[in-house]
């Protein structure tokens, strides 16, 4: 019998993306309507088979959190971590762009987001609603775009108001998902010991 694939992950950081809302801009372009919780991420704390992973965790109906899937790599915990004491990162996942928001300044945190802004090193909520507005408002979910199936159309990959605890896991091409195809996959929270 295979031994475990035992390894710890670090602190849960908030993945918050844009909302459709605000994207089709019917939103209002203020903080609490333009992006939303869609994920904890948690890199591990150490590689497995000399790769970096991530673990992602998505609300559970009722409450509680539960493995949605595993990421190659750390990118996703990288940039969430680093929103700081009043500063929110986010993430427009269709091009992979990584944004801070000060207040009501949106700044690009990667080429992806710089190019998202046309180049320029910050513009408002207001402006960033905009853009996406011109970028996704005929591919939302229900437009001609998304029946006729030319794409997913735009949305979130997970939402907090309807995931539930039957949701299948997504595991990745990560030495992570390795991990879990040789046999039991321990997640073990590390504990804090600071503050």
């Amino acid at each position: 019998m295979r031994g475990r694939a035992g390894f710890t992950v670090n602190d849960p950081l908030a993945l918050n993306e844009i909302t459709p809302g605000f994207a089709a801009g019917t939103s209002l372009p203020i903080p609490a309507e333009a992006v939303r919780l869609s994920y904890l991420v948690s890199a591990l704390n150490a590689p497995v088979n000399g790769r970096n992973a991530t673990v992602m965790l998505a609300l559970t109906q009722g409450g509680g959190w539960h493995l949605a899937a595993v990421r190659d790599g750390d990118t996703d915990a990288a940039y969430a971590g680093r929103a700081t004491v009043g500063t929110l990162v986010f993430n427009e996942p269709q091009i992979r762009g990584w944004y801070q928001l000060k207040l009501t300044t949106v700044e690009p945190l990667n080429d992806q987001a710089r190019q998202g802004l046309d180049g320029r090193s910050s513009v408002s909520l207001s402006d960033y609603q905009k853009l996406l507005k011109a970028r996704y408002a005929d591919k939302l979910p229900g437009s001609e775009y998304d029946t006729t199936g030319l794409s997913g159309g735009y949305g979130p990959v997970a939402t907090t108001e309807n995931t539930s605890s039957s949701t299948p896991a997504l595991v990745g091409g990560s030495s992570a998902a390795l991990a879990l195809a040789g046999g039991v996959f321990a997640l073990r929270r590390r504990r804090n010991t600071g503050a």
